[in-house]
């Protein structure tokens, strides 16, 4: 198997079994939409007309990230609820289970 990588742009990587780059991947979002010719609003120079959307665009994208990262947060919160009320309900059925069949519980003297 062979890999190919574009040494000039280094986000041109390709494996194989995908069929994209990485910069497909990224979508619209990937360096402030390529308005700016691929730059980040670092490597613009202080002076440009258009470093403020760019700014601003950088700063909407990191909130709208944060807040993806928030919501599997929450699922996975929600999740681990929902197994461990199971488990717990686990447990009391077989409690009640030991304790109908006459088996003495550790809790209990």
């Amino acid at each position: 198997m062979a890999y190919a990588i574009d040494l000039p742009h280094p986000r041109r990587v390709r494996a194989p079994g995908v069929s994209s780059t990485t910069d497909d991947f990224a979508g619209p979002f990937h360096r402030n939409g390529g308005g700016m010719g691929g730059k980040t609003y670092a490597e613009l120079p202080r002076d440009d007309p258009n470093r403020d959307s760019v700014m601003t665009a950088s700063f909407l994208q990191a909130s709208l990230f944060t807040s993806v990262v928030a919501f599997g947060v929450a699922v996975l919160a929600a999740g681990l609820g929902i197994v461990l009320v199971l488990i717990g309900s686990a447990l009391r059925r077989l409690a009640r289970v030991a304790e109908s069949a006459g088996i003495p519980s550790a809790g209990r003297t």
